[in-house]
């Protein structure tokens, strides 16, 4: 979501935060197989061009003149490889989503007191299997923390032996794939360092220059052990 012309970046702040989660959130709600992503260009730094890893059938704007034949023709060249591509506006969006959104605009001024820390290298782990609502809001959290280099380990082999239905995930290299070209789309101007990981630490401890390591609640506990090695 963002304007063509005179652009003004989006604070980072935690009603931008809220933003992404209600959206994520309300796509799975309507159809959990529905693959909708929040675009970083406007909160981080101006993108004029940037290609998807795939054709976009609908994009959402919140930009006043999205009825504009040369807003039109740079959505369809930026977001859809050329294709036709259905343009809406979000407060014509038929579900409770633009007035959700609008009230994380009102409390804005307040937020601009409070805008997250941003880190030069940041580091995560998952399993990712399938990617979800959950995991893009946390994916775009960690995002909107990282200036230059995000690294991810994607848990494998003994790390994943004792989930449920473990027959059923996709392969590393599967989650590896689909995983960058998501984030790629979100913000395509950080580093991605991607590697599979068959323990709790993966590549968090002979990596010094990493600042900030991103959990889930789920997560947070092999988080704070990672946290703790790098403090010995």
């Amino acid at each position: 979501m963002g304007r063509k012309n005179n652009q003004i970046l989006i604070p980072n702040t935690k009603s931008l935060q809220s933003t992404f989660n209600i959206v994520y959130s309300k796509a799975f709600q309507l159809q959990n197989s529905l693959d909708v992503r929040v675009l970083l260009s406007d909160a981080k730094v101006f993108q004029t061009s940037w290609k998807l890893h795939q054709a976009c059938e609908v994009l959402i704007t919140d930009y006043p003149g999205y009825k504009e034949r040369d807003f039109m023709e740079y959505v369809k060249q930026r977001f859809s490889n050329g294709l036709n591509i259905r343009i809406e506006h979000l407060a014509n969006i038929n579900c409770d989503l633009s007035e959700c959104i609008e009230e994380t605009k009102q409390e804005e001024e307040e937020m601009l007191l409070t805008q997250k820390k941003v880190y030069e290298h940041t580091v995560m782990g998952g399993t990712f299997d399938r990617l979800h609502a959950g995991h893009k809001i946390l994916l775009t959290e960690a995002c909107l923390r990282t200036k230059c280099r995000l690294t991810i380990g994607v848990t494998c082999g003994p790390m994943i032996k004792n989930k449920v239905l473990k027959e059923l995930i996709e392969p590393v290299n599967t989650r590896i794939e689909k995983l960058l070209e998501f984030l790629q789309d979100v913000d395509p101007c950080i580093e991605y360092n991607l590697q599979p990981i068959t323990d709790p630490y993966g590549p968090s401890t002979v990596l010094p220059e990493l600042q900030c390591i991103v959990t889930s609640e789920e997560t947070k506990q092999g988080g704070e052990k990672v946290s703790n090695s790098l403090l010995l």
